[in-house]
């Protein structure tokens, strides 16, 4: 029998939009839904029916099955029939982790990767079957049959229509995904499990350390378990403490409090007590600072957090030293550390600075960008030289706003350091600023785009300013020969490979040439040599097929000389422009390679025995997304005034870049 939803095709489809693309989104939708069923074990099997020399292709059948206690579709106008809506909601609070689904829309998020979803469902003793059809989804299919007691869980399979469900996104992507997504729920409820093909995901993947600890709250013992994660989690599942009671099950969740620090400590806590027993948080209580109402449960709760964080804190400080320990040597290996000219004592001392300040506050550094680094050391070096050391005190302050604790031992360390001049790092962040500024105007002002020209506007720009592309390159060549000229120049100035005659006759010219070399830590001390060839795109030609055909034909010639072959030299390909073409040609290439986890910079091909990646990028991207934010905090915090730039001509722009 056929039932109507009360919404048609087109607004449900307009809700589902944030699973485009994005398939494992879909498939943890569906768990969360099974896991909500009750269910212990769930299983997502595929299989491919076509292969090739081992390679899978074509469409798979998935399937996603539980253990759990099926669906009640028997109320259909309050179950199956609603939509941004569901019987979940009204047990849905805030502190706790089951019910996850609440806004009855995660049913229908298969339409983003099938043409059809279909679920068996056992409950009590009936079996019902839906179906539901993308092209049709605001109608669905349902039967109901009788005498099923024997049988439990539901199964859902997918008629799948999307090319991302590739072998790489079941192997790779998607176990990883639903790791980051899922392991601090595992490790809350052990019995529980998720399984690809029969293999588990293990949350102990994601554990960097682990501790079994017991701490004592107004006389009473209670046991807590400890996790730092090798990463973040997924879906904003911030560092919690879970409050368990004797029999395993979560009685509510708040915040560690320590969460804020950019330290890169992600870590959870698991306390487990009898005391937990039996307390019912109000489920229209929404602060989940205050879920509980009862003034003695309030105590015990903030008792036990008190402990819990200043355990964490604990357990967090060998983490701390132990990175701060490898952080000056990661530093002196991106060449952000100072030059010794620079430090007024021995650079031993100067690096076990670098190491306390980290210990004290690990935000200084942690999550920085390479600009932003050279930076804080530059003015560390600086400060040894005077005795002015409230001066920078307070700028560290003023950007990252220490706690009491922090700057009280920073300002005491500082005591024995000085300030010194940091006139030329605040005008080299503004200059950079600048220089964004400038290519932004000339590429989207709408007075000047048409006119702004590859070499007489942008490539004067970067000849100067190639840190655009990447830190501690030097430029090899700049539209100044053909590429057999500057295969010639790479091997003679870069490879130190004297007298080279390559014979690729290519006359084609590359806009920008960069190189650097990468010393890397291993016993013959080889090092890498990174490349990266820029094809600059005047604003008024939109990306499309020629362009990228162009780069491709440059990337072929370049990578069939055999001095540019080699497992230690790396080659990195980017076209830029202001927009892409029409034809979406750009945009399909960059689609295709989104499990490779760098769609939004742009990636169009990997070749991994070729050590070579080709990107397509819009400024936009690399101005706005990449580069600006690292800068835009410290523009505030200086009070860097922006210029003018509506009236300059673009002679009048390139000319600061001299």
């Amino acid at each position: 029998m056929e039932y109507p939803i009360s919404v048609n095709n087109n607004s449900i489809i307009s809700e589902l939009k944030k699973y485009n693309n994005k398939p494992e989104l879909v498939i943890t939708e569906y768990v969360w839904n099974a896991f909500d069923a009750g269910a212990n074990r769930i299983d997502i099997l595929y299989r491919y029916d076509l292969s090739s020399d081992g390679v899978s292709f074509g469409y798979p059948s998935l399937s996603i099955s539980d253990d759990g206690d099926g669906w009640d579709m028997g109320q259909v106008d309050s179950t199956v029939a609603t939509f941004l809506d569901s019987e979940k909601r009204l047990k849905k609070v805030p502190y706790k982790s089951l019910p996850h689904g609440s806004r009855g829309i995660g049913r229908f998020s298969f339409q983003a990767i099938a043409d059809s979803a279909e679920w068996t469902s056992y409950c009590g003793d009936k079996k019902y079957i839906l179906v539901l059809k993308s092209e049709s989804i605001n109608k669905f299919t349902l039967n109901e049959q009788n005498n099923y007691k024997s049988q439990k869980g539901s199964i859902v399979k997918f008629n799948i229509t999307s090319n991302l469900l590739n072998e790489a996104f079941f192997e790779n992507l998607l176990p990883k995904d639903l790791l980051k997504r899922f392991a601090w729920f595992l490790v809350l409820y052990p019995k529980k499990s998720i399984y690809i093909n029969n293999k588990r995901i293990d949350p102990k993947d994601l554990i960097e350390e682990e501790k079994d600890i017991i701490i004592a709250v107004d006389n009473q013992k209670l046991t807590a378990h400890l996790i730092q994660w090798k990463s973040a989690l997924a879906d904003k599942e911030f560092s919690k403490i879970y409050f368990q009671n004797e029999a395993g099950n979560e009685i509510f969740k708040l915040p560690s409090g320590l969460n804020n620090k950019s330290d890169v400590f992600y870590h959870a806590a698991y306390v487990k007590s009898d005391e937990f027993n039996g307390y019912t948080p109000s489920i229209e209580e929404e602060n989940e600072q205050q879920v509980l109402l009862d003034s003695d449960q309030k105590k015990l709760v903030g008792a036990v957090k008190k402990e819990i964080r200043k355990a964490l804190e604990e357990f967090r400080e060998p983490y701390i030293e132990k990175i701060s320990e490898a952080l000056v040597d990661k530093l002196k290996e991106e060449k952000v550390m100072p030059s010794p000219e620079l430090l007024h004592v021995s650079e031993e001392h100067f690096s076990e600075l670098v190491r306390q300040t980290y210990v004290i506050a690990p935000e200084i550094y942690s999550g920085m960008s390479i600009d932003n680094k050279k930076m804080i050391l530059g003015l560390l070096a600086s400060l040894m030289g005077t005795n002015e050391s409230g001066i920078i005190l307070k700028m560290i302050d003023d950007v990252y706003k220490l706690s009491n604790t922090q700057r009280a031992k920073l300002e005491d360390l500082l005591k024995r350091t000085s300030l010194g001049n940091i006139i030329d790092t605040i005008q080299e962040i503004d200059y950079r600023l600048q220089t964004l500024d400038d290519l932004e105007n000339l590429v989207y002002d709408t007075d000047k785009y048409k006119n702004t020209l590859e070499v007489k506007h942008l490539q004067k720009i970067l000849d100067k300013d190639f840190w655009v592309f990447g830190e501690e390159y030097r430029l090899v060549s700049s539209t100044e020969g053909a590429i057999r000229k500057t295969i010639n120049k790479f091997a003679n100035e870069i490879l130190e490979i004297k007298d080279y005659n390559t014979e690729s006759d290519s006359k084609k010219e590359v806009d920008l040439f960069l190189s650097k070399k990468i010393l890397r830590h291993n016993p013959n001390g080889m090092s890498e040599v990174h490349n990266i060839i820029v094809e600059l795109k005047r604003p008024s030609v939109k990306l499309g097929k020629q362009e990228l055909d162009q780069i491709s034909e440059y990337k072929r010639k370049i990578l069939e000389d055999p001095v540019c072959k080699s497992d230690n030299i790396h080659w990195t390909f980017i076209l830029v422009g202001r927009d892409f073409s029409d034809d979406e040609v750009v945009s399909d290439a960059i689609e295709n390679m989104r499990n490779y986890g760098e769609a939004s910079r742009g990636l169009v091909e990997h070749v991994q025995k070729k050590n070579c990646k080709t990107y397509i990028r819009k400024w936009s991207d690399i101005i706005n997304c990449e580069l600006r934010p690292q800068y835009e905090y410290l523009k505030e915090k200086l009070k860097l005034k922006q210029r003018d730039l509506s009236e300059e001509t673009q002679e009048e722009i390139v000319s600061r870049h001299k």
